[in-house]
């Protein structure tokens, strides 16, 4: 995918898409599952999408960010990064907010 983190509102949609197309990946079976990338210039508004991504159920990791003259006026530049999706198979809670665990009271 190209340059799809532009509105937020529009995630959902994105995501329902994904997971209709989604195959997860089976240790029995050679190859693993779907594995999405996804590259976007850097700009304010991403990380929001990435957000909401992340609540429909997908993990995604920036892999790499470059900075490179823009080509409409090599002057400037612009901050672009490429991104691993993956679909998460644990529930949100665990993956995103795991619970401390301490020996207090032991």
């Amino acid at each position: 995918m190209s340059d799809v983190f532009y509105d937020p509102d529009d995630m959902p949609a994105m995501a329902d898409t994904l997971h209709g197309l989604w195959r997860d990946g089976d240790s029995d079976s050679d190859g693993g599952g779907t594995v999405g990338w996804a590259a976007s210039e850097a700009r304010d508004g991403v990380q929001d999408c990435i957000d909401v991504l992340r609540e429909q159920g997908f993990e995604v990791v920036e892999v790499d960010r470059v900075t490179r003259p823009l080509l409409r006026d090599p002057e400037q530049a612009a901050d672009f990064a490429v991104y691993r999706l993956f679909r998460r198979t644990t529930s949100p809670s665990i993956v995103s907010n795991p619970t401390p665990i301490t020996t207090a009271g032991c």
